[in-house]
């Protein structure tokens, strides 16, 4: 699991360089966690606590959506997987 450039020193550190090797791969977590030799429970539970650290103050959870004033109606959607539609309109 270790890089050959300066490797993590705590668990900590070296399931969160794990965690974004796969947050940045195209592969599914199962795949992932094959590839890489580990359970999906430890991957699970790392992934939790990288997501929880993170949205901690270092990521804001939600993202502003930029509307140019005087633009046409702006709209926005998310169809979210429970189906759940959500749409955001602006005043003219």
């Amino acid at each position: 699991m270790n890089s050959p450039e300066t490797p993590p020193t705590t668990r900590r550190e070296q399931m969160y360089a794990l965690i974004e090797r796969y947050l940045s791969s195209d592969q599914t977590q199962i795949d992932f966690c094959q590839t890489e030799s580990i359970s999906r429970s430890t991957f699970a539970y790392w992934l939790k606590r990288y997501r929880q650290d993170k949205a901690d103050g270092s990521v804001p959870a939600f993202r502003p959506i930029p509307i140019r004033p005087g633009s046409l109606s702006a709209r926005c959607e998310i169809e979210f997987p429970d189906g759940l539609l959500l749409r955001i309109y602006t005043e003219r």
